[in-house]
């Protein structure tokens, strides 16, 4: 190998690399297909503890992780660049910015191979691998040897070299330096994250490991590929990572279709990868990889077997969309299947129920980001020597159902990110896991969205250590028995139940002794009901931040916690709704960080008094915003709290000698001068009081100090000076008649009274007072005597005395009146009984009864009737009237008991003391008895008259004969039953058929125009028709003899012949609103009865207006009265 400017090919592909600020080509020649798809396995970039925490801001903010998982199609072997004294290999790894790339760029430098502990033959990589979590475990990944003459991968059976093993080494990251520390306050702004940026900064984190995980575990055993010297490669997707291992050789080139193992495969012009039977070899994606983008489709032509070690070979195909014949690809010789699939965006689904995988060890990231897959039938799977399932299915968020239920995973170690982001998973069933081995369960089931039952109850978690995000987000997850799981050894816990929809949640039986991280580990699973942690050992615990925020818990028991190692209770209660939290007993030595602890909570009794904070303990806004905090107890532990926010808008005074109900402390303070002001020798207990008494005796300036040693502080409002306090108060009596003429020359009395006040600071800027009762200066003169002589001459009043009183708190002056009225009054309006007779004296003398209208006020009437001889009502009567008056006289001499005289009665209105004359009116067809009523005087005592004027009907006179009146011919009203109409005056009948005249109810109608006398000496009527047809006038004149007039009635119903009732006989009527028959309401069908209230005429015809208001025709052809 030559280090110079030469440029080598590497597999037909140039690769530069920047060594010592030099630029470095190299070619690898001779190597075999097989030792070249060896040097093409992939091993992640591996990210550091440092790493991480690196990329946390000052904020708190964590910035997006810059390390990127190398695709296959990169052609790379990336070493990690950490430090492993292991095997001899010594690894030194150091961080910095590549400002031209701006990506991290870490390199390894002075790497050296101690040959004496390597076996001829074999080579010995050292991996360190970091995971979530806080301590380190060692696990021994499975190993496997090989020489340059294998072409082959070995399988289980071959005998494993220690020297040739893969020790590597792995980390659980500090979820609180890492991950957590995106959960923590912005120290900088001094703000406390909100939810979005607390979970933005956790999916950072999180993406910061997605594309690390998968291949951590991957046995990445460079076989048949031996390196020695110094090389470096770069990535392809330029991620600045470099690694310096020794020479390499064996190399070989290949062309685009390839055979190894008698498997041969190539792509066609349809993006269709087709794979031939024969077994495949390792990496043998690389060879396709130039088309990775082209193909759309594998088909599986023939029995295509895996090799070993098979990670990542159909992975990172963006247009892959099905595999055809997926059952003839074949697992038996497949231990390592990492990514076989991962990261297929477009693949929806394929056949791979047959799949024997019984020899399979790592399915990590298997499945991984293949977001349009919707279903996998893995439901006859031998999973029993898988170990790893870390990543399996992650990012699968279109995965709706995958049937798990018979899987032995009784040899799995790492069940981590297992079904991360799979959001589209409605149903799991995982009931019959035996998961006794595994250890990492972190992110399990992160963000199962739609998941709302997963039953784990029997799980056996006896070896977990890693819980972190175990169930986080799974908002729609409504029940979860956890109750019998074994705890014991689990170092983190944080942000398992973060955001679930879990509403009842049985740990109270958990072992957590030897958790670390709690942190945010309920945060915001506010469906929960109880959750019972009152017996926990805690005392492993160092972070607690947001354990129990945003929580709707009634109660919480977390009293007698062991909190000696806790370094971090940031925003623990944050918005809760506990009102009472117990950590009077916790030992806060440690702690570092307690910002937002209780803030926005609704606690009301917080006890501090067993809590230490140091002058660099960070309690910003520890205490802010709680508004139902009523009593604090502050300990002598206590430095520094003047950043703790304790409520603004809360005046707080020590209790002293006092109690709580009734604090006793002299000071007054602010929550501002409290928190500034306070230092260990203040220790006491705290209520917050918003007002102060101020002595009568004591009275205060307005602008002067609650408290002279804060000068700052409240201050008094007006109101508190000794003429607010004490007054000299002064009842005047007055004598007075209605009119305010005094009648006695006025009493004065006099009493001095003091009071004390209360001001109030709810409001600081604007205190306001209140006053208590006055009470008498002098224990002897509290009130003003009685004065009871209140007689004067010619006047009444109903008041006995002027009773003895205390003067009023809020006036110095008081003014009596005693009011008096003349002994007699005269009324001449209407006034209610009990009526004052002052209005402005309501307790004065009071009208009796015997003033209403009725007593004052009174009517005469007569009333005019027309009747028949029968006495039936022809027409409505006339109703006259005459209004009275009368004035009243009430004698108050007994003003207890008046009494009230009566004088004449008056007419009202003195012109009118008589009923006017009234003509009696015409009806036709009869004849009245009294033509006039005459007028009469009218007298009170008459009372009320009467006069009834009768009619008698005059016979055969078709109602005295009038004419344009509409009428028709009734048949059956007298025989001979027929109506002979003539066509000129002469008599001469032109047709004495009735049916040619008739209408549909069978009776001619007509209109009497006028009475003729023809010369034969005979008297007739000219009628003119009315069309059957149309209902109008028609041209056709006609004449009838008056002898057959007894055979008509007129054609409508008048005012003189009103029914009260009537029935429809036409086939129907219509209801109108308008007396002229317009705008329709109703029809009303044959038979209905309807009530008449009066007939309206419109012309010469008329219209009955019904009760409901509505008109209809009064045509007697279509309505009929019903007696």
């Amino acid at each position: 190998m030559k280090f110079n400017s030469q440029r080598y090919e590497l597999a037909n592909k140039k690769v530069l690399h920047k060594v010592k600020k030099q630029w470095v080509t190299f070619s690898i020649v001779g190597c075999s297909l097989l030792g070249f798809s060896g040097m093409m396995a992939l091993s992640d970039n591996i990210i550091s503890k440092a790493d991480i925490t690196s990329n946390y801001s000052d904020t708190g903010l964590v910035k997006e992780s810059q390390n990127i998982r190398p695709k296959p199609s990169d052609n790379l072997i990336n070493n990690p660049s950490q430090k492993n004294d292991l095997n001899g290999v010594d690894h030194e790894s150091s961080q910095h910015e590549n400002k031209e790339s701006q990506n991290m760029d870490i390199e390894s430098n002075d790497i050296s191979t101690n040959n004496a502990s390597q076996k001829s033959g074999s080579n010995s990589f050292n991996q360190e691998v970091y995971e979530s979590g806080n301590n380190k475990e060692n696990k021994q990944i499975q190993n496997t040897k090989s020489t340059p003459s294998n072409d082959k991968m070995n399988n289980q059976s071959n005998k494993e070299s220690s020297d040739n093993g893969v020790n590597q080494k792995t980390y659980q990251t500090n979820s609180d330096n890492n991950i957590q520390g995106s959960q923590k306050t912005n120290r900088s702004t001094g703000n406390i994250l909100s939810d979005s940026q607390l979970q933005s900064n956790n999916k950072n984190v999180l993406s910061g490991f997605n594309n690390q995980k998968a291949s951590q575990k991957t046995n990445s055993k460079f076989n048949d590929f031996n390196v020695s010297g110094d090389y470096s490669l770069d990535t392809q997707q330029n991620t600045g990572l470099k690694t310096n291992p020794a020479n390499v050789n064996n190399y070989n080139t290949f062309e685009s279709k390839l055979q190894m193992n008698k498997s041969t495969y190539s792509v066609d012009d349809n993006g269709v990868l087709r794979i031939n039977e024969g077994t495949l070899g390792r990496g043998d994606n690389l060879s396709w990889s130039n088309k990775k983008d082209f193909i759309n489709t594998i088909s599986f032509d023939g029995d295509v077997y895996l090799n070993n070690d098979s990670s990542y070979l159909f992975s990172y195909l963006p247009k892959l969309q099905k595999i055809v014949n997926g059952n003839r690809l074949h697992f038996d010789n497949a231990t390592n299947v990492t990514g076989l699939f991962s990261s297929n965006n477009n693949l929806t689904s394929f056949d791979n129920s047959n799949w024997n995988t019984s020899n399979v060890k790592n399915m990590s990231s298997m499945f991984s980001d293949c977001y349009s897959l919707k279903s996998i039938d893995t439901s006859n799977w031998d999973t029993s020597n898988v170990i790893y399932m870390d990543r399996m299915f992650a990012n699968d968020n279109s995965l709706e159902n995958i049937d798990t239920s018979n899987w032995n995973t009784q040899n799995v170690e790492d069940m981590s990110w297992m079904f991360y982001n799979s959001s589209n998973l409605t149903s799991l069933d995982v009931s019959k896991w035996n998961t006794s081995n595994v250890t990492n369960m972190g992110i399990m089931f992160y963000g199962n969205g739609k998941l709302k039952n997963l039953d784990v109850s029997l799980w056996d978690t006896s070896n977990v250590t890693n819980m972190y995000s175990m169930f986080n987000s799974d908002l729609n997850l409504k029940k979860l028995d956890v109750s019998k799981w074994n705890t014991k050894n689990v170092k983190d816990m944080s942000w398992m139940f973060f955001n679930t929809g879990v509403s009842d949640l049985d740990v109270s039986k958990w072992n957590v002794s030897n958790v670390n991280n709690l942190s945010a580990m309920f945060f915001k699973s506010n469906k929960l009901n109880t959750i019972d942690v009152s017996n926990w050992s805690t005392d492993s615990a160092t972070n607690m931040s947001s354990m129990f925020r945003d929580l709707n818990l009634k109660k919480l028991d977390v009293s007698n916690w062991n909190t000696s190692n806790v370094n971090n209770m940031s925003s623990m209660f944050y918005n809760t709704v506990i009102s009472d939290i117990d950590v009077s007993k916790w030992d806060t030595s440690n702690v570092k960080d307690m910002s937002y602890m209780f803030q926005n909570s609704r606690i009301s009794i917080l006890d501090l008094s067993n809590f230490t904070t140091k002058y660099n303990t960070n309690i910003k806004n520890m205490m802010s915003q709680i508004p139902n905090l009523k009593i604090i107890i502050l300990g002598n532990n206590l430095y520094n709290i003047k950043d703790s926010g304790l409520n603004s808008n809360v005046l707080w005074r020590a209790v002293g000698n006092g109690d709580i109900s009734n604090p006793k402390g002299n000071i007054l303070y602010t929550s501002n001068s409290l928190s500034n002001l306070y230092n260990p020798s203040m220790a006491d207990t705290y209520v917050a009081s918003n007002s102060i008494d101020v002595n009568s005796d004591s009275p205060k300036l307005a602008n002067s100090l609650v408290n002279p040693d804060d000068s700052t502080g409240p201050k008094y409002p007006s109101g508190l000076s000794e003429s607010n306090l004490n007054i000299k108060a002064t009842r005047t009596i007055e004598y007075v008649d209605n009119n305010g003429k005094t009648l006695k020359s006025p009493v004065v009395q006099t009493v001095e009274y003091k009071r004390n006040a209360i001001v109030n600071f709810s409001d600081v800027n604007n205190p306001t007072v209140s006053y208590g009762s006055w009470m008498p200066a002098d224990s002897n003169i509290d009130s003003y005597p009685a004065v009871t002589d209140l007689q004067i001459d010619g006047y009444v009043t109903n008041q006995k005395a002027v009773s003895s009183a205390k003067p009023f708190s809020n006036s110095e002056n008081i003014t009596v009146q005693v009011k008096y009225i003349p002994n007699k009054v005269t009324v001449d309006n209407v006034i209610k009984e009990g009526t004052p007779v002052d209005s402005n004296n309501p307790t004065g003398p009071k009208y009796p009864s015997g003033l209403s209208e009725s007593d004052l006020n009174s009517t005469s009437t007569r009333t005019i009737e027309y009747v028949d001889n029968n006495g039936k009502t022809l027409k409505s009567p006339v109703v006259q009237t005459v209004e009275y008056k009368r004035n009243a006289i009430v004698d108050f001499s007994d003003v207890n008991n008046p009494t009230v005289s009566y004088g004449s009665w008056m007419p009202a209105d003195g012109n009118i003391d008589s009923y006017p004359a009234v003509t009696s009116p015409q009806i036709d067809g009869y004849s009245s008895n009294i033509g006039v009523v005459n007028s009469k005087v009218s007298k009170f005592d008459d009372g009320n008259l009467k006069i009834t004027v009768v009619y008698t009907p005059i016979i055969n006179s078709f109602y005295n004969e009038r004419i344009d009146i509409y009428a028709y011919h009734f048949r059956g009203y007298t025989k001979p039953n027929t109506v002979k109409f003539y066509d000129d005056s002469n008599l001469v009948q032109f047709n004495n058929n009735l049916n040619s005249y008739k209408s549909e109810n069978g009776s001619p109608m007509f209109k009497v125009l006028e009475k003729v006398h023809n010369s034969n000496g005979s008297t007739s009527y000219k009628v003119q028709m009315i069309s059957k047809y149309t209902g109008r006038l028609s041209s056709k004149i006609a004449y009838l003899l008056s002898e057959d007039i007894n055979k008509v009635l007129p054609l409508y119903y008048t005012n003189e012949n009103r029914p009260n009732r009537i029935k429809v006989i036409g086939s129907l009527v219509c209801g109108y609103k308008n007396a002229n028959l317009t705008g329709r309401k109703n029809i009303y069908n044959q038979g209905k009865i309807l009530y008449v209230s009066s007939i309206v005429k419109d012309g010469l015809v008329y219209r009955l207006q019904l009760t409901n208001g509505e008109y209809i025709t009064a045509n007697r052809l279509y309505v009929s009265e019903v007696k």
